[in-house]
């Protein structure tokens, strides 16, 4: 079963632990997208800090504007 939390601006966030291939690990606070649409994101400094390659960058754009 996952647990996660609402915060106040009623976004669902879940508690991660990921861990890189050389055994680093990180815990992260995710929040859940309910229009997911198969693209998972990590901030420059955590893929840097578990040692992971990085597949592709760029700029989005959030619903919200920011």
């Amino acid at each position: 079963m996952i647990v996660g939390t609402v915060n106040a601006r009623s976004e669902a966030i879940v508690r991660l632990r990921l861990r890189g291939p050389a055994g680093v690990e990180a815990n992260i606070d995710a929040m859940i997208d309910t229009g997911f649409t198969a693209i998972l994101t990590l901030p420059l400094n955590v893929v840097t800090s578990l040692g992971l390659v990085r597949q592709s960058g760029g700029n989005a754009t959030l619903a919200d504007g920011s």
